[in-house]
């Protein structure tokens, strides 16, 4: 996305909350302009993120001119690795590269929370630092020929492992290389946890199995080597019953139309996995949100990563015990999500309101767009900045809603958003309360154009869910 900014900035590397934070504080403006990587059309940032609100990085560069290139995707890559739809972002003497993440993608299906995840999540145990056992288990799994029962409904349960072969060994995802440690990167770009991944085969209630192999033959190189297209069959399999709830097979035909020599000592090239369409696929069987236990809870008493686990958050579901003498109490967590329609995907952003990416609590945010601590009338030492010091979460979930209009061709949808007050030592949802915002600015879509999917959403809701979190007493 180019974005023509009017501040220089020196080279430096965000996350997305610091993104959220530059919308917030003035750094980047709503009525910048920004359009999508290889086409020419504009549109303001805050008709793009109007809740700025959205999962991305951003990469900032004081070199003025230099073109910044999609990063390549090398042949080698697996299906654990997240999509990534890239963006240049242009400023005055400065070039921004923004990769919008999908972090927890997942399909447009049902929200229900997976009660045996929780279940389980109940017995952990403390994670292990040797996972030799599921190493050596690996040939066995990606061997595993279950019969077909397929379940349009069924999602991802209980303890979960993802196997993973192609033309070499098989391997086991979430683990590092050493098979040492769970690879947080991996677990948390699928909307897992730690807990959720089956340390040990026999805790094994779900596997995925990525089993890719040698296509047709696609092109003819120099020195002879001959060119595949790759096939990789994905299969989610309720281990413990033994059947195959779903399963899909994607083929990737495109070969690059240079490869390094080495590939001449084997006399072929396979194309890499189609990554994308394998990563959208596995995250449509996993629940956006996974009910509660105490032993599920984030435990995180670093500040710095503390306020990264937003989505964490983010994605608990808490039973609804609502009280009519609830209060805000204690030390408080305020996390915001937006379920984001990409394509065939829906993105889970989230961000924690009142708290830097540094782990210290924020400067007050005067030209905000969405929710900030003072508007919320929450004070600077009422923010919790570990988790053993939160008694009050206020999750704030915001998703696409109804049609309610069309404007020069473009259907505005409504912004829907339910706020929930939760006491978190009782862990329970004590307050609740929906806000569907019908608000849009007909001049906005004067230049259709610019809206290339014709399709946009009402203002965000943020005046009435300021006074709404305001008018609850403190404890």
């Amino acid at each position: 996305m180019r974005i023509h900014s009017n501040k220089n900035r020196q080279h430096e590397s965000f996350d997305s909350s610091t993104v959220i934070k530059m919308l917030r504080d003035g750094q980047l403006m709503p009525n910048d302009l920004g359009a999508q990587d290889g086409r020419e059309s504009l549109q303001k940032l805050g008709g793009i993120f109007p809740r700025s609100n959205r999962a991305a990085r951003i990469l900032l560069t004081n070199q003025p001119g230099r073109q910044i290139n999609r990063r390549f995707t090398p042949a080698s890559q697996k299906p654990g690795n997240s999509q990534e739809m890239m963006f240049r972002l242009l400023g005055y003497g400065s070039l921004i590269l923004l990769s919008v993440i999908g972090l927890v993608g997942c399909s447009t299906s049902s929200d229900k929370s997976s009660k045996d995840i929780a279940a389980t999540n109940k017995t952990a145990s403390p994670v292990p630092t040797d996972f030799t056992v599921m190493k050596n288990k690996a040939e066995e799994l990606a061997k595993l020929s279950s019969p077909l029962k397929l379940n349009p409904t069924a999602k991802v349960k209980g303890k979960v492992a993802w196997v993973e072969k192609n033309s070499s060994d098989a391997t086991m995802q979430f683990f590092d290389v050493y098979y040492k440690k769970i690879s947080s990167l991996d677990v948390d770009r699928y909307g897992l946890t730690e807990r959720m991944v089956a340390y040990k085969p026999e805790e094994i209630d779900t596997l995925i199995q990525t089993i890719c192999t040698k296509g047709k033959i696609i092109t003819r190189y120099e020195e002879g080597v001959i060119g595949y297209a790759n096939n990789c069959k994905i299969s989610l399999i309720d281990y413990k019953g033994n059947v195959i709830f779903a399963q899909k097979t994607f083929i990737n035909s495109t070969l690059d139309k240079s490869i390094p020599s080495f590939y001449a000592r084997g006399k072929q090239y396979i194309a890499p996995p189609p990554t994308t369409e394998i990563n959208d696929y596995i995250k449509s069987f996993i629940p956006k949100k996974f009910e509660v236990s105490a032993e599920s809870l984030p435990k995180i008493e670093d500040p710095v990563e503390f306020a990264k686990a937003a989505n964490k958050f983010a994605q608990l579901l808490f039973p609804v015990k609502l009280d009519n003498n609830s209060k805000i109490k204690g030390k408080v967590v305020i996390v915001m999500d937006d379920l984001i329609v990409s394509g065939k995907s829906t993105i889970l952003s989230a961000s924690l309101t009142g708290i830097e990416t540094n782990g210290k609590i924020s400067s007050p945010q005067p030209n905000s767009i969405t929710l900030t601590k003072e508007g919320l009338g929450i004070a600077d030492n009422q923010i919790a900045l570990k988790s053993s010091e939160i008694e009050t979460l206020i999750q704030v979930s915001c998703k696409r809603g109804t049609l309610i209009t069309k404007v020069k061709g473009v259907s505005v949808f409504s912004d829907d958003c339910i706020v929930n007050v939760i006491d978190y030592k009782t862990l329970a949802t004590v307050a609740q309360k929906t806000f569907e915002s019908k608000k849009y600015k007909a001049e906005r879509y004067s230049n259709p154009n610019l809206y290339e999917d014709k399709t946009d959403e009402a203002d965000f809701p943020r005046d009435e869910i300021h006074e709404y979190i305001k008018s609850f007493p403190r404890g």
